[in-house]
């Protein structure tokens, strides 16, 4: 379905209970949400390049850290930058298990909730 988007976009796992997509894809920890939380800057197309992993030419990631207390740091950071993101790129955000206070969820253009029934 990814490959089919019609515009460039980033994955940005932001689980407040740890970050799983390395873990679970096989992707680097050495870069992601804490790297892009502790840029200085406006986040730019540039910014999220460092700080993602390209899965293709229009598809990035940015993984999580899988302790907690980094991914809510990571958040706080990030939450007043959001609406400066570039405006030529869509965030698809993984809010994990929230109870709708999630920071990002308030932001958001839209917000689809997927649920897993086998937990």
């Amino acid at each position: 379905m990814l490959s089919r988007w019609p515009r460039p976009i980033i994955g940005l796992e932001a689980d407040p209970s740890g970050g799983s997509w390395a873990l679970t894809h096989g992707l680097s920890w050495d870069s992601g949400l804490s790297d892009l939380a502790a840029e200085q800057s406006l986040v730019t197309a540039e910014t999220i390049g460092r700080c993602s992993i390209s899965l293709s030419s229009s598809i990035w990631v940015v993984c999580a850290p899988k302790e907690p207390v980094l991914v809510r740091r990571g958040l706080d950071w990030l939450d007043d930058r959001l609406s400066a993101w570039p405006e030529d790129l869509d965030v698809l955000v993984d809010a994990g298990r929230s109870d709708g206070s999630h920071p990002m969820l308030s932001r958001a253009d839209s917000v689809v909730v997927c649920a897993n029934g086998t937990r």
